[in-house]
């Protein structure tokens, strides 16, 4: 699995959707996944990182040319 690219050409405006570390990993909560167990939803993963244009970025306490980067998670769990 690799990570899913987005990106806005008028704007510049990027979306990555992650890749899970380890795929095969039940326990794994990273990245984007749906996970099913016993034939039932069990849980949906997504972790975006977003590219946002015409900001800046501070490091360190200092402003670099560097857009903002914003990374979201969110896990949602199933239940009965």
């Amino acid at each position: 699995m690799s990570n899913f690219p987005i990106k806005d050409p008028n704007s510049d405006f990027k979306l990555v959707f992650k890749a899970p570390k380890d795929a095969l990993n039940p326990n794994s909560h990273d990245g984007c996944f749906i996970r099913w167990e016993n034939d039932k939803f069990d849980a949906l993963g997504l972790e975006i990182a977003m590219t946002l244009p015409n900001t800046k970025r501070i490091v360190n306490n200092k402003v670099t040319d560097l857009p903002a980067l914003l990374d979201l998670r969110a896990t949602v769990n199933g239940g009965d």
